[in-house]
């Protein structure tokens, strides 16, 4: 079995995705024990309360990961993470996603600085764009990142997200 190969399964099983023995190694659940076991203090924990939790992993990058929080997402780095969520973030089984392991990370882009907007406005800022993957954008929001589907926005939001992404590469 090849650890990167996508994993084949229904829509409706994302919410528990290390159940399949054959999808996942049973050391995976071990660790993802370990993992709830371990006090919330000690834990990834975004500003507005949300717990990093592996197993609402929706799109994993080279860079990090996109979970749903409310009527969006967030974006957490994996430099943010301890060890031990690192380790099952980039490696846990996420539909149709391949695996980062630590050694074939590519270097995080530089994050812009945060913005001074209201730490609830969870809209679309294509000013604040800091990467992008084939399937959507990642957002700077204050202390935190969201992570905006491309198939949510507009054609002028993508044009927009594209244009600040080309002039900070070229600057």
């Amino acid at each position: 079995a090849q650890p990167s190969k996508p994993a084949q399964s229904d829509a409706g099983h994302g919410a528990k995705p290390a159940e399949k023995a054959e999808d996942a190694p049973s050391s995976y659940q071990t660790l993802l024990e370990k993992l709830y076991r371990t006090p919330k203090e000690k834990r990834y924990v975004e500003k507005d309360g949300l717990v990093f939790d592996p197993s609402k992993i929706v799109r994993r990058t080279a860079e990090g990961v996109a979970i749903p929080h409310g009527n969006h997402y967030h974006f957490i780095p994996y430099s943010k993470l301890s060890t031990l969520e690192e380790e099952i973030a980039r490696n846990i089984p996420v539909a149709g996603q391949k695996t980062y392991p630590k050694v074939a990370a590519s270097i995080p882009s530089q994050p812009a600085k945060p913005a001074d907007k209201d730490e609830h406005d969870h809209g679309f800022h294509a000013e604040h764009v800091i990467s992008k993957d084939e399937e959507g954008y990642v957002v700077q929001h204050g202390g935190h990142a969201h992570y905006f589907f491309k198939k949510d926005l507009s054609k002028d939001q993508i044009a927009a997200a594209e244009a600040n992404l080309a002039k900070h590469k070229d600057s």
